[in-house]
């Protein structure tokens, strides 16, 4: 975005682009309060918004300006930009959110509701991930648990019934069976359990 603005005369595109999220955030909080930019929406089309675009790069041709504005001549824009004088100028800088900007950004509950949704995804990830762990070791792994356990430290009841269940070949565990099975074999290797 920065390498393609008519504005950009190159050099220092890495000091302009960390400055230019650093004050479009600082500029949320100051002018559009308890709201957020949407980076699911971001991460889900692996693209900006036109507008946000837009918005971004009216704050990185003033981040540019500002930047290359050093308070001694020939000063390197690079170790200026290390100062905390440098970031204290770019604040100073009046730019202002758009209207169309503002109306894209999340407000406190639907930040909430995507952040609900993500730890419900999460929930259903890790129970998926447990049931492919279980499936992935396969039957003849939980046979030979079951072979070991009877040998030294036998299995009684539902645990006997759920690893003998896992030796069949094409069973499939629910996701609480299968944090079952992992609850046993781990019990199972604190034992002395090896697989070969």
């Amino acid at each position: 975005m920065v390498s393609d603005a008519d504005w950009y005369k190159g050099g220092y595109r890495a000091q302009i682009v960390t400055y230019t999220i650093a004050k479009l955030a600082s500029m949320i909080k100051e002018f559009s309060p308890g709201n957020t930019v949407n980076f699911k929406q971001i991460w889900n089309i692996q693209s900006v918004s036109v507008v946000m675009a837009n918005q971004l790069e009216r704050v990185a041709q003033v981040v540019s300006e500002t930047i290359n504005r050093t308070p001694v001549a020939n000063m390197d824009v690079g170790e200026w930009c290390k100062k905390a004088d440098c970031w204290n100028s770019v604040q100073q800088v009046a730019v202002e959110l758009s209207t169309e900007f503002k109306k894209e950004l999340l407000n406190f509950d639907e930040k909430q509701e995507i952040m609900k949704e993500g730890r419900a995804q999460g929930r259903l990830d890790a129970k998926i991930n447990v049931e492919i762990e279980v499936i992935t070791l396969g039957n003849h792994y939980w046979r030979g648990l079951h072979d070991w356990s009877k040998q030294y430290s036998p299995l009684y009841g539902r645990d006997e019934n759920l690893v003998i269940a896992a030796s069949r070949k094409g069973w499939l565990p629910s996701d609480k069976q299968a944090k079952e099975l992992l609850r046993i074999q781990s019990e199972m290797i604190e034992l002395g359990f090896t697989s070969k």
